[in-house]
């Protein structure tokens, strides 16, 4: 990893989130005039689950996205969504609250006053605004919507390099011109995604991309002795560099968290990622013939890049892969994003059941089926014995005993014993006594 992207601090700056609040926090109310706030009634952030009705809440939270809509009648009317790093909710806001809303726009913290009522819809619940105030811009709580990476910002440099230390000298060279190009503050500073998996900033593209690369050596590693054999520089540079247009693709916005930019709704990362690497090499077409590096390196790089999704257009692939390497990368890449949005499912949902399953408290994620521990140590190894065909009226021409299968290992998993199985159903829907549905 060149200096540039070591030299930087190796903590965010949202990782404080936590820590102690100033003693007075200066804020305004939408109107009228300024008024002193105290941290502790400030700070706590507003509880938004749905209770019973009645129920209030008071406490601060985050403007994360603000429309004004017209009812049927034409009355205008807020949507209005609201979250910290503890939950999510959108209220309503109806024409004759508007005015205390003047001058909040995505981003803007505010305390809220909040109770729950009963929906219009039979048998539901909502919240109804009774007070809204708007705090300062330096306000903790717009730094929730940035979560911080959980793996060690030294673990992730030291894991680079050890990948770098494997790249021949050409393909180090083509490394650093892209990286330079774009940014290395820039890459070390992106997302993955926006929520599906790696949505953290900084370091989410840098901590994907190590996975994707690191992934996609092990599975090179399955077929030894290939021939022709495959190309160690092409699988690092692909896994490091194969969402390097996510740089464009998203951005970071204080109390919003992470958005998709104009520019990624125009275009798509894959798309991006290919125009990067190619402007980069045309800019620095000298620094590259100097140091010697092929031409087809850097086609391979960009059809990498263009190609990761696989061949599935609705995701934004304007090619299959067409190499080997590039299936590699694919196949990392597509384990890596669905591995970690899994896991994060069933981190943010209640404990599993008594069967390894998490279900969301909101059910608007699919619940998600968690291998359950052994109930029963595994037994210690004993001696080695070598048995001849004869003993115990062992038939050397016997077949092998069957292989167990998925339903051996529901079976299993019924009876206790652990299963590595991962089920995700494809759309949330609520749990039933009878899973068949």
């Amino acid at each position: 990893m060149s200096a540039a992207l070591q030299s930087t601090t190796l903590a965010p700056a949202h990782a404080g989130a936590t820590g102690a609040s100033p003693a007075r926090l200066e804020g305004s109310p939408v109107a009228g005039p300024a008024v002193a706030i105290s941290a502790a009634g400030d700070w706590r952030r507003i509880p938004l689950t749905l209770t019973r009705v009645g129920a209030v809440a008071h406490g601060a939270a985050c403007v994360r996205r603000l429309t004004q809509r017209t009812t049927r009648g034409d009355k205008p009317y807020l949507d209005v969504e609201v979250a910290h790093r503890e939950g999510a909710t959108t209220l309503r806001v109806w024409s004759d609250q508007m005015p205390a809303w003047a001058g909040v726009r995505d981003g803007t913290a505010v305390h809220l006053g909040l109770e729950c009522r009963a929906g219009w819809r039979p048998g539901t619940l909502e919240w109804t605004v009774t007070t809204v105030r708007r705090l300062p811009d330096d306000h903790p709580v717009r730094r929730d919507l940035l979560p911080a990476c959980p793996v060690p910002a030294a673990d992730l440099y030291a894991r680079w390099d050890a990948l770098v230390a494997r790249l021949s000298p050409e393909a180090e060279v083509l490394l650093h011109v892209v990286l330079d190009h774009i940014g290395e503050q820039r890459y070390r500073g992106a997302p993955a995604a926006e929520r599906m998996h790696h949505a953290v900033a900084p370091l989410g593209l840098m901590w994907h991309s190590l996975d994707v690369a690191e992934g996609a050596l092990a599975l090179a590693a399955v077929v030894p002795n290939i021939e022709p054999p495959l190309c160690t520089d092409a699988i690092i540079l692909g896994g490091l560099l194969h969402d390097v247009g996510k740089v464009a693709e998203y951005e970071v916005v204080p109390g919003v968290g992470i958005r998709r930019s104009l520019t990624g709704w125009a275009r798509y990362h894959t798309a991006l990622g290919a125009e990067f690497i190619g402007v980069a090499c045309a800019l620095h077409a000298h620094h590259l013939r100097e140091a010697r590096v092929p031409r087809q390196m850097i086609e391979h790089l960009k059809h990498i890049a263009e190609s990761h999704h696989g061949d599935n257009r609705d995701h934004g692939s304007p090619t299959p892969p067409r190499s080997r390497e590039a299936w590699l990368v694919h196949a990392a890449d597509l384990a890596s994003a669905r591995v970690r949005q899994l896991t994060d499912d069933a981190l943010a949902a209640d404990a599993p059941d008594t069967d390894g399953w998490h279900v969301a408290r909101d059910g608007r994620r699919a619940p998600v089926l968690c291998a359950l521990p052994s109930r029963t140590p595994p037994p210690a190894p004993g001696p080695t014995v070598v048995a001849s065909p004869a003993d115990a009226g062992h038939d050397s021409n016997a077949a092998p005993p069957p292989r167990p299968d998925a339903l051996d290992g529901l079976a299993a998993l019924s009876r206790g014993e652990g299963v590595a199985l991962v089920l995700v159903g494809d759309e949330p829907r609520e749990r039933r006594g009878d899973r068949s549905a």
